[in-house]
């Protein structure tokens, strides 16, 4: 079975530089020349996450070129065209002939207060600025993209990981992670109750009432509807990924006492990565023909991960600049195209 091949130190390193070109660009800065791109692509293969790459320059600027670097003005439209693309819905999209990414969902609580919109604002953006460095490793390393018939399967899984390598990568800084925890399901189930079955089994842990899982299933269920128009030639893939990225703020009482309470906001994703066997999504999919019952293969790994906030708004300037240099939008605007908001009828979604 044909797979995406794993990254590289040159594919870090070249992911490095544009990342760091692009800041350069966000902040008013000239394009740099082939010969300080190559050093930094260089220097990143050996310097710390947070070097300050600005710092390595050719000897001879004044000789150099001053270009984008190869391809380089072509990236930057390409990660603006996919930013952009993102918002739209997944059948929109299949039709553009792009092959959708599962949509960021927040769940904001029944009650509204200052702290707590201002934790969900920020919790929105830090997603969106994700979903920027996800982009941008994608076109760094596949600017081609994906063919949407023979390697619709292949996208799915490169996307689901560029997600997850985003929040692990450039997001780092911003968040703290706990560790994985996965869970393989082989059920054999009715046709028609694979997606009520595999929805039960995405929010088993987080005690969502049904009102709460019901608005969760909208928004799915529109990304789902619109993969079935993707007609993909072939299997060159075992399993179908998809990364989902839920968001919530639990309200924690830090002094246990309902008569004198003291909340704390924790802004967090959850990154929900499904695995779901090629066969069963194809039995799953189709709209006739096949068996009543399947045997439905899918795992499921949930990762938690809390938002540093005050870091994160320490560098909002900068994120609005990017935002603003390939969406003309400022991050906040992008952020609410972005993200599904659903408004739960619970005091504390997700929280326990």
């Amino acid at each position: 079975m044909a797979e995406y091949e794993p990254m590289t130190i040159e594919t870090g390193a070249a992911i490095g530089a544009f990342i760091q070109e692009l800041h350069i660009r966000g902040a008013g800065g000239k394009p740099v020349d082939e010969e300080t791109l190559a050093l930094r692509m260089l220097a990143a293969t050996h310097a710390s996450p947070d070097y300050d790459y600005t710092m390595v320059r050719s000897l001879n600027p004044s000789d150099a070129p001053v270009t984008a670097a190869a391809d380089g003005g072509d990236r930057f439209d390409k990660l603006a065209a996919m930013l952009m693309g993102d918002v739209k819905p997944a059948a929109t999209q299949a039709a553009e002939g792009n092959v959708p990414k599962a949509p960021p969902v927040v769940v904001f609580p029944s009650y509204t207060n200052q702290d707590v919109s201002n934790n969900y604002a920020t919790l929105m953006d830090a997603t969106a600025t994700c979903q920027l460095y996800a982009n941008l490793m994608q076109v760094a390393q596949k600017p081609e993209g994906f063919n949407i018939t023979s390697e619709a399967g292949l996208a799915y899984n490169f996307q689901a990981k560029m997600a997850f390598d985003a929040m692990m990568g450039p997001m780092a800084g911003y968040y703290s992670f706990g560790s994985g925890l996965s869970q393989t399901y082989n059920d054999t189930i009715p046709k028609n109750q694979v997606h009520a079955h595999l929805l039960g089994k995405l929010f088993d842990g987080f005690s969502f009432d049904a009102d709460t899982k019901t608005k969760l299933d909208a928004p799915l269920s529109n990304f789902v509807a619109g993969l079935k128009n993707i007609h993909s030639q072939g299997n060159p893939t075992n399993t179908f990924d998809f990364m989902l990225r839920l968001n919530l703020v639990p309200r924690i009482n830090v002094t246990g006492s309902d008569s004198d309470p003291i909340y704390v906001y924790q802004p967090t994703t959850y990154l929900i990565y499904m695995k779901i066997d090629a066969n069963t999504f194809y039995q799953s999919t189709s709209k006739s023909g096949g068996e009543d019952r399947i045997t439905f293969k899918f795992s499921i790994t949930t990762t938690k991960c809390e938002l540093n906030s005050r870091r994160f708004e320490q560098n909002r300037a900068t994120f609005d600049q990017l935002f603003m240099e390939l969406t003309q939008n400022n991050m906040r605007t992008y952020s609410e195209l972005l993200n599904t908001q659903i408004k739960s009828k619970e005091s504390n979604p997700g929280g326990k």
